[in-house]
């Protein structure tokens, strides 16, 4: 994992001296036109680190870390490479200043280089500064070096897979503690299953018309949503209680009042999210409706 501010714990960080780096990582590519930049890029992925000399030493000054497969590159505040800018925002706000295509958080030690279809194509890390600096601690004592040096794939290899939850798309869902992760989530979706109750949320940026198209499937799909008309938009209040500019509100009994479902669909700028709670009958106890209530009343964005 890439902590902003820091670099990776135990291998390499802003923090570190030069030599560590080659008894850590290997002999590096270097450039005669970019004195102190160092480049391990013969594989798919690529770290860059740029250092700078003070008190008579060479030391790390940023790590920059792209390439390999989507979602390969984290960081400790959960955002990946292959993200929609979107989520850098969310999770962080907007960016400290924009130079090019780099969202920069100077005062959190991190720097997100944006692709031309505005996702995550790299990530910098260095030691935060300037007003409001967050305070990373510096590494504890380096690990053993016999270990010898650390491949690019070793660094970069996946991480245990992490229980998705409704915060990593940037709305709130009030999920008790039954529910389990159901499939796999991604950046645009999770799922979430309880006994007789199963929840699927899924998010968009810049998708208004693309959702309202789905809801509408979907409820072709379906028996005829019961909220009546006038209430499906739902009302100032309900604006208020989900953070949303815009509400859509479905309730479909299943054959015979059986196995019903509630879709909740929610917008706030370019952001749209829609959430089903589809609830089997057969399995209806106490416990499932206050869990369905719970739900209902509980979204909203983040």
């Amino acid at each position: 994992m890439l902590i902003e501010g820091l670099g990776y714990e135990g291998i390499l960080t802003v923090y570190d001296e030069t030599p560590r780096m080659y008894r850590r990582l290997g002999t590096p590519r270097t450039d005669p036109k970019r004195p102190l930049w160092y480049f391990y890029d013969s594989g798919p992925f690529r770290l860059v680190v740029r250092a700078e000399y003070r008190d008579s030493r060479f030391f790390v000054a940023s790590i920059q870390a792209a390439g390999g497969e989507r979602g390969r590159i984290v960081t400790n505040s959960g955002v990946r490479s292959g993200d929609p800018l979107r989520k850098v925002i969310d999770t962080h706000g907007e960016p400290e200043r924009i130079e090019g295509q780099d969202y920069v958080y100077e005062s959190r030690g991190v720097t997100y280089n944006v692709g031309k279809d505005s996702t995550i194509v790299g990530i910098v890390v260095y030691r935060p500064k300037g007003p409001g600096a967050k305070t990373v601690p510096p590494p504890a004592t380096p690990v053993d070096e016999k270990e010898g040096p650390s491949t690019l794939a070793e660094l970069f290899k996946p991480a245990a897979p992490s229980t998705p939850q409704p915060a990593d798309l940037g709305v709130e869902i009030p999920l008790s503690d039954r529910f389990k992760p159901f499939g796999e989530a991604t950046a645009a979706g999770a799922a979430w299953t309880a006994r007789g109750v199963t929840v699927r949320a899924s998010v968009c940026t810049d998708c208004a018309l693309e959702l309202a198209v789905t809801v509408r499937s979907y409820e072709a799909a379906l028996p005829e949503n019961r909220i009546p008309p006038a209430l499906r938009a739902g009302d100032d209040a309900d604006r208020t209680r989900t953070g949303a500019e815009l509400t859509y509100f479905g309730f479909y009994p299943g054959p015979a009042g059986e196995d019903p479902v509630w879709l909740v669909a929610i917008r706030k700028g370019l952001r749209s999210v829609m959430i089903t709670i589809s609830v089997r009958t057969a399995e209806v106890d106490t416990a499932t409706l206050q869990d369905v209530a719970t739900l209902l009343q509980g979204i909203k964005f983040r």
